[in-house]
């Protein structure tokens, strides 16, 4: 486990880059995809992972991994090396203006026509050069019928 990092996932129906640098995440699941039957196909979901790390002590990331808890791994890339020169740079420019503990990248993945067959926990991960691991929240799909909800009041 990485003391010196986190890693924060949004799943999402989609998330846009928008023209004007904003990023628009629709349809964000809590911690819950509830589905009606196995097996089935998830036209498309999307991740937007926040990887957090110490400014003193950075993680040096070497990968990023999306996988289900059951060990099948859907997504997996080597992170490439100038992402290390480039996060060296940017440090020491940062200890120069501030007193920043943490700083902050983000990956944007999209995957379609996702099969799930039964019950599956999703996750990410990022693992560093030293072999250290930063696991992210999950999301559960489970089987279930699908609840009315009763309607809420915003204050």
């Amino acid at each position: 486990m990485a003391k010196n990092a986190n890693l924060l996932t949004i799943f999402a129906e989609d998330v846009r880059q928008e023209v004007n640098g904003q990023i628009s995440i629709i349809g964000v699941f809590d911690d819950e995809l509830v589905i009606s039957k196995y097996p089935t196909t998830i036209p498309k979901i999307c991740l937007l992972s926040t990887i957090s790390t110490l400014i003193d002590d950075p993680m040096d990331i070497a990968s990023f991994r999306v996988f289900f808890e059951n060990g099948e791994t859907l997504i997996s890339s080597e992170l490439p090396p100038e992402l290390s020169t480039n996060r060296k740079a940017i440090i020491s420019q940062t200890k120069d203006i501030g007193d920043y503990e943490w700083m902050f990248m983000r990956v944007q993945v999209e995957m379609s026509n996702l099969r799930v067959d039964q019950d599956s926990t999703l996750r990410a991960e990022i693992v560093g050069s030293d072999g250290s691991v930063a696991t992210s929240n999950s999301l559960k799909i489970i089987l279930r019928e699908p609840q009315k909800r009763t309607p809420s009041i915003t204050l």
